[in-house]
């Protein structure tokens, strides 16, 4: 029994991390997006602004997902280290 709480608590742990990992990359994204926009407003095309911005609002989307994502795992966490 004690030995499958712990596998499963790892597993959860690796789980956060690789969430974390795609939260850095979104927001990454989301900074590299809108410093394209900042550096080229004046000359680039109306149709690659709105792609930037679309860019910056799906990153947004995909980082409020993760984030909820994360609050899951870190409550299963706490149940989990409860159950022990």
């Amino acid at each position: 029994m004690l030995h499958s709480t712990m596998a499963r608590i790892d597993r959860i742990k690796e789980e956060i991390g690789l969430i974390k990992f795609f939260i850095g990359a979104c927001v990454t994204s989301i900074f590299a997006s809108a410093g394209w926009i900042f550096a080229n407003y004046e000359n680039a095309e109306f149709v690659r602004l709105w792609v930037a911005l679309a860019n910056i609002f799906v990153f947004f989307i995909c980082l409020l997902v993760l984030m909820k994502n994360i609050s899951k795992k870190l409550d299963e966490l706490e149940r989990s280290k409860k159950d022990d």
